[in-house]
């Protein structure tokens, strides 16, 4: 019976530990307002990222399960974002950020901002 039970605490760890399994975010387009859907990982799961740069808060969609966290706003997120039932992920995402300008004849131009995720990772 000792074994049996040692052997239980044992496959539960096991489990516990490959259910955290970080996912790796391998990159992805996003609008100009840094809506990211979908981001593409190195798993099955479904992500989804919306964080525009001039708010503070970002929402995170893993696998239909809304997670939000705080951010500085402009730059790559490092933070933690809780669900409803108060679980918690850890989000770091790296984003690459460039304008172009368009112009048409003598008007003056209209700047675009582009968006893409290079990296990083939800644990």
């Amino acid at each position: 019976m000792k074994h049996v039970l040692k052997f239980a605490l044992i496959l539960v760890s096991f489990l516990l530990a490959t259910s955290a399994q970080a996912l790796t975010l391998t990159g992805s387009p996003c609008t100009s307002n840094r809506l990211c859907d979908p981001v593409a990982v190195d798993t099955a799961d479904e992500v989804a990222l919306y964080s525009t740069p001039t708010a503070s808060t970002f929402t995170v969609v893993l696998n239909g399960k809304n997670y939000v966290g705080q951010s500085n706003g402009f730059g790559d997120i490092n933070a933690v974002a809780i669900a409803d039932d108060q679980t918690q992920i850890q989000v770091a995402v790296t984003f690459l950020h460039w304008t172009t300008t368009i112009t048409s004849g003598r008007r003056a131009g209209s700047v675009v901002q582009h968006w893409a995720i290079t990296g990083g990772s939800i644990q």
